[in-house]
């Protein structure tokens, strides 16, 4: 650590003196004859000047001037290291967070964002003078680097410690910096003005910042932004590695990933297409989240901006008074040159020259041995811990006490990594793993790249034990993403780490572990599967949809998750031969033009497959690979998110009716013949399949005798269909979401609560029609994804919450596969999941094209609940004078034979010649759809 001075002027003085007396000597050794002959008289000079030999005379005059240079030294007061005191002073608390992501390194501002906002900063300090200041690096993530201070010294080295690339997570989150200032000052309980001072370029990855920024208002916290950069923009200088093809920061020697050695030339940095990235400064962003809290936006330009800063934005806030401060008052050394200097001059005083007297020499004898004692008083009188004391705390397992003596020597060697990573293993073994991660944080600012490996296997354990001590299944996960990116990053520094291979493997099975403890909407589910998220009635937001236009938004919007085309005993999946069918991400449809992009924001832990509005003619997840079904219109993610994915998708269509596929082929009307889908498990004869007994079949085969039979208009065939198994269901059956999941395993349930009259959740519904249509061979699939939710004004975003998770069905007409949304409302709501089955998000909520068209589900379907209801509860006894007088007469007869099935139990032929006698038994070559 460099030396401070109180008086420097000294030590000019004491180099002086040493040298007038080191010349004096030389003069007087050359003239000694003389100067003696001018005191004595020549018989005598010889006597005087032939006692001294020349060494000693060279040597008493070095001992001299060293002595009156070292004691000139002492009076300079030379100071270093430092101890902490508490402070009672009126300041101002001010947390400085600074962007540390690679777009920081544009040079659109001279010579780049970073050195300019390190400038500004230092400038900042000394308007700030008597202010506590602390700092946040932050770029994927956020750490508090130093904690408030008064001591500006200590804050300026920081300063020069923040670089690009300071943190390992990529990326730049305005939000993690905004909840690392508001745990900061969490720590300290005295009331104070809370500011944070943001410099960034706003380019936020993270959609977090607004609602951090909220949270932060509600805390009392003020944040000032800082602009760094031009709306302009410029491109972002870096490394490129060969080897592994990861951008570096200019300068560095070796790649950060791959650790392979870099050319020193300069590219920039690009995207996927191999385009240069051009990174612009967003001040929207920044504005908005500086006028949430209470504070103002500033861009960096020119010389005046932390002036403005201070006079308008710190200078008029109250300044309060805190007891608890602490300083850091630095150690006088000027006990050991002084000590020097007198031993020094003792040692001329007593070295033994030529004739001298005795009693002179005994007063100076006695002098001396005055001066000597004296000595240690001033050289000892103030010990301080050494790194041998902490190492053998440590190793007797006194490792709070090991910790503390770390920290002790940390206070003379701020930013010395190796004492950072001995308090953090100190900390993490008295199982104090917030300060141990503290400490390891700032341990991982080294060159040492096996220090820096050690390091990061300690922050996954020290991580990893963070999560474990949390209940929450989602909580651990989030921790335990963490310690395994911790894991990865010490096995790309050393690929013979087996100790960290180990761990990531095992915390990633940790992993799993706890995602299989959530509830989450996966590729296989029972009845209750979608309903236990209505259940909990919680109201976290899943989803976002930021449309290009509020218009295009429908009343009742479906987003479209994923189609299980495999049923069997009440569980519904995707068959393993639709999920081969995934391809690339790349997939478009048709050849509608591209139109605007649909932003969307779907948050983490809830499911692999991601929202969609339907066909679209390019989609892209940003940070994240996917996959995309183009046979079953859904995308996948390679497991259940832990952080919130970004998508945007441009070109969207609706999804009230999704147009055949090159899989789909078998299933149109003059290639029925070619397969046996009652045998085939492989899709599509997956969406015709019953997997029932045969009296099972049966009885779905009298209920859509009784519907065809009820229903003789010139309507197609597949919307008779659908309005009269619709009408079965609705008629028959209310919504509730507290329906019991029967426990016999012999019956099918579905089957079971079609043929009652106990009420159901909409998974009942979606299951039970999509069973009724395969067995009119009508080839059906049931759809899971999200129905209705609410516009957002404030983020101009349409929200779904947990409950609006939702089961449908969609049908095949030959062409196109139609939704159908068989569920009623809920008993007291005047509308609910049955009512909007055909509303698409580009449609909004205008009814436009041909008024005259009939969509399935609408228009005269008998039991849609009619608009002059309004919010009427729907009892079970309902007014029969809803449905037609031949359809309710033909469902009464239709009932009373399942009646009668259930109390004459036929034979198994007999079952089959009455299945034969409806058409089940023969298929024609070409059916009229």
């Amino acid at each position: 650590e460099s030396v401070s001075w109180e008086t420097p002027g000294y030590t000019y003085l004491g180099v002086g003196l040493a040298l007038l007396i080191l010349g004096g000597s030389l003069l007087g050794w050359f003239h000694r004859e003389r100067v003696v002959g001018l005191f004595v008289s020549k018989e005598r000079v010889e006597q005087f000047t032939a006692g001294t030999p020349p060494w000693e005379h060279w040597l008493r005059a070095g001992l001299l001037a060293a002595a009156v240079g070292l004691l000139c030294v002492a009076l300079a007061g030379p100071r270093w290291g430092y101890v902490l005191e508490k402070s009672r002073a009126n300041s101002l608390d001010v947390i400085i967070a600074v962007d540390t992501s690679r777009s920081m390194l544009a040079e659109d501002l001279s010579p780049n964002r970073m050195t300019r906002t390190q400038l500004a900063i230092k400038e900042l300090l000394e308007m700030g003078e008597g202010d506590r200041y602390g700092l946040i690096p932050f770029a994927g993530s956020a750490f508090l680097q130093c904690p408030l201070t008064v001591d500006q010294g200590a804050l300026r080295q920081h300063v020069d410690l923040v670089r690009v690339d300071l943190i390992p997570e990529g990326g730049t989150s305005i939000g993690e910096a905004i909840d690392a200032a508001i745990k900061a000052y969490a720590q300290h309980e005295e009331e104070s003005h809370k500011v944070l001072v943001l410099f960034s370029d706003g380019e936020d990855h993270d959609a977090n910042a607004v609602k951090k920024a909220e949270e932060a208002a509600n805390n009392g916290l003020r944040i000032f932004t800082i602009g760094v950069g031009t709306p302009e923009g410029e491109l972002v200088p870096v490394t490129q590695c060969t080897a592994c093809e990861a951008p570096n920061v200019p300068g560095r020697d070796r790649c950060h990933e791959c650790n392979a050695r870099l050319s020193p030339a300069t590219d920039f940095m690009r995207d996927e297409a191999g385009q240069a990235v051009r990174s612009q400064l967003n001040e929207p962003m920044l504005q908005e989240i500086a006028e949430i809290t209470g504070g103002f936006y500033l861009p960096l330009r020119g010389a005046r901006t932390m002036e403005t800063l201070q006079k308008n934005g710190l200078a008029p806030l109250p300044k309060s008074e805190n007891n608890n401060a602490m300083v850091r008052r630095p150690i006088e050394r000027f006990q050991y040159p002084l000590g020097l200097g007198v031993a020094l001059l003792l040692l001329e005083l007593l070295w033994p020259a030529g004739r001298r007297a005795a009693a002179r020499q005994s007063s100076v004898t006695a002098s001396a041995l005055l001066l000597a004692l004296a000595l240690p008083l001033s050289l000892f009188a103030e010990t301080k811990p050494t790194l041998s004391d902490a190492h053998k705390l440590y190793r007797d397992g006194e490792f709070a006490p090991a910790k503390q003596a770390y920290e002790e020597l940390l206070r003379l060697q701020p930013g010395n990594a190796k004492l950072h990573y001995n308090a953090g293993t100190a900390a993490y073994q008295a199982g104090q793993f917030n300060e141990a991660q503290k400490h390891f944080r700032a341990a991982l600012r080294t060159e040492d790249l096996s220090l820096m490996n050690r390091t990061f296997y300690n922050l996954g354990n020290t991580q990893y034990r963070q999560g474990q001590a949390m209940g929450k299944p989602e909580d651990q996960i989030l921790e335990w993403e963490q310690a395994a990116q911790f894991y990865e990053s010490a096995v790309e520094l050393n690929r013979r780490d087996t100790r960290s291979a180990r761990n990531l493997k095992f915390v990633r099975s940790k992993i799993a572990e706890a995602k299989a403890k959530l509830e989450q909407l996966s590729d296989e589910v029972p009845l209750d599967g979608v309903t236990r998220f209505k259940q909990k009635q919680e109201k976290e937001i899943t989803l976002r949809v930021f449309p290009p236009k509020r218009e295009l938004i429908p009343e009742r919007p479906y987003w479209r998750m994923f189609a299980l085309d495999q049923y069997a005993g009440g569980v519904a999946k995707v068959s393993d031969s639709l999920r081969a069918k995934a391809g690339a991400a790349r997939e478009s449809h048709g050849t509608q033009p591209a139109g605007e992009a649909w932003q969307f924001r779907f948050e983490p832990l809830f499911s692999e497959f991601l929202p969609l509005p339907g066909p679209f003619t390019s989609a892209a997840v940003r940070d994240a690979a996917w996959h995309y079904n183009r046979e079953a219109f859904q995308g996948r993610l390679p497991d259940v998110p832990s952080q919130a994915v970004n998508y945007s998708v441009t070109g969207a269509l609706g999804n009230e009716r999704l147009p055949a596929t090159k899989a789909d082929a078998p299933l149109k009307p003059d290639r029925r013949n070619s397969f046996a889908p009652e045998q085939d498990e492989q899709y599509p004869g997956t969406t015709l399949a019953l997997n029932l007994r045969p009296e099972e079949t049966a009885q779905l085969l009298t209920v859509i005798e009784a519907i065809r039979d009820a229903n003789q208009t010139t309507a197609k065939p597949i919307d008779k269909f659908i309005h009269g198994a619709t009408g079965f269901l609705q008629t028959n059956h209310q919504y509730t979401m507290q329906t019991r999941i029967p426990e016999n395993f012999e019956e099918d349930p579905v089957v079971k609560w079609m043929m009652s009259k106990e009420p159901g959740h909409c998974e009942y519904f979606a299951y039970s029609f999509v069973l009724l249509a395969r067995a009119a061979e009508h080839p059906a699939r049931i759809v899971c994804g999200f129905a209705g939710g609410e516009w957002d004004d404030k983020t101009q975003s349409w929200v779904n919450v947990k409950t609006d998770a939702h089961a449908w069905a969609e049908i095949f007409d030959g062409t196109e596969w139609i939704r159908v949304d068989p569920t009623p409302p809920e008993q007291g709501q005047g509308e609910g999941e049955g009512n909007q089955q055909n509303q698409d998000p580009q449609q909004g909520n205008n009814n436009e094209g041909d008024p005259n068209q009939q969509q399935p589900g609408q228009g005269q379907q008998p039991n849609q609940p009619q608009q002059n209801q309004g919010d009427q509860p729907v009892d079970e006894d309902r007014d029969e004078g809803e449905l037609p007088p031949e359809l309710l007469e033909t469902l009464r007869q239709a009932q009373r034979l399942l009646d009668a099935l259930k109390n004459d139990e036929k034979p198994l032929s007999a079952l089959e010649a009455e299945r034969g006698r409806l058409g089940r038994g023969r298929r024609p070559p070409k059916k009229n759809w």
